[in-house]
């Protein structure tokens, strides 16, 4: 496989990361795309064990003709119905270890190709971001980086890392900064679990915690639904713009008459969610981000696959293959 990657991401500015607004990049891989629910040879395999099993259709609506009154799925009908499991959540938004797992694999394969969480990798795109790095794809040029490396300095002052501080800061507030040799140091910082910890910390505190919120907000009741609002968070943002995790929620509840916290079939809102975030990524409020996000859309058809398999529960394993190599997750 041929593949390239590339990355949009909305500049933090003086602002800094903890506004959350217009915060996200893409990174993405132009290859070919697609997923497949099979237990693939070949395959990598990460991780061990699954998540509980789940029932497919989620909501007040299991009524044939209560279902009609909202918006038909956006997802393709497969042949037949998905198998039928168990996949409410006990609580609205929130994951067992196991399918928080899988939801965090999920998305390093979407952003590295490779489900196992890649702390060291560290790389300058060329797409005017800076140098991108770690499990999220942290950006020099975004701010997120910057929160990753001053925290790191706090608990780690004489790493090569720390001294990075005051040039990331610049970075971040779109001013000339000398960043020669951060990449080899980050590659050294991530042998300490300590800077593991903290790039995890970051990721939860930016990323998964304001999507789970988003999500229990919604009444999104499967594992899914809460993988799909994160991965989305990590590539849109988690403000409030128009192309941000948040505006298309807002616009899914208005196509839809509602959120499945308001009765709404959860696999049907799910769909039109994922619809509505195609359209983002094919046609972007910048014009800057138009490439890139253009080559990204494997990551809504991996996850409209997915939806379309009743794979609701996020049940190990599952084999993904958004940008051409099949990668299995578990």
């Amino acid at each position: 496989m041929t593949s390239t990657r590339t990355r949009h991401r909305p500049l933090y500015g003086s602002a800094g990361p903890a506004t959350g607004i217009r915060r996200r990049k893409a990174r993405l891989v132009a290859a070919g795309v697609g997923l497949a629910i099979v237990v693939g040879v070949g395959a990598v395999v990460v991780g061990a064990a699954g998540s509980p099993a789940g029932d497919v259709r989620v909501g007040p609506a299991a009524d044939p003709s209560a279902a009609a009154t909202t918006s038909a799925p956006a997802v393709p009908s497969s042949t037949g119905p998905p198998p039928v499991r168990d996949a409410r959540l006990a609580v609205a938004g929130e994951l067992d270890p196991d399918q928080r797992r899988i939801a965090d694999q999920l998305v390093s394969v979407f952003e590295n190709d490779n489900p196992a969480i890649q702390y060291d990798y560290v790389e300058d795109l060329g797409d005017g971001r800076g140098i991108t790095a770690g499990r999220a794809g942290f950006c020099s040029g975004c701010g997120d980086m910057l929160e990753v490396v001053r925290r790191y300095a706090e608990v780690a002052p004489d790493s090569d890392l720390a001294g990075y501080v005051s040039e990331l800061k610049a970075a971040a507030d779109g001013d000339d900064a000398d960043l020669d040799g951060l990449d080899a140091a980050w590659r050294r910082a991530a042998a300490d679990a300590r800077f593991r910890a903290i790039q995890d910390a970051v990721v939860e505190q930016f990323y998964f915690g304001p999507a789970a919120a988003l999500a229990a907000g919604n009444g999104l009741r499967t594992a899914l639904g809460v993988a799909v609002l994160y991965d989305t968070a990590v590539q849109h943002g988690t403000g409030s713009d128009h192309d941000s995790v948040r505006g298309i929620v807002d616009r899914t509840n208005e196509a839809m008459n509602g959120s499945p916290a308001a009765g709404v079939d959860e696999v049907a809102w799910l769909g039109t969610f994922l619809g509505q975030r195609r359209k983002v990524l094919e046609n972007p409020s910048s014009a800057a981000t138009a490439k890139a996000w253009g080559e990204s859309t494997g990551r809504v058809d991996a996850l409209e696959a997915l939806l379309r398999q009743g794979e609701l529960a996020l049940v190990a394993p599952l084999v993904v293959s958004p940008w051409g190599t099949a990668r299995t997750l578990g």
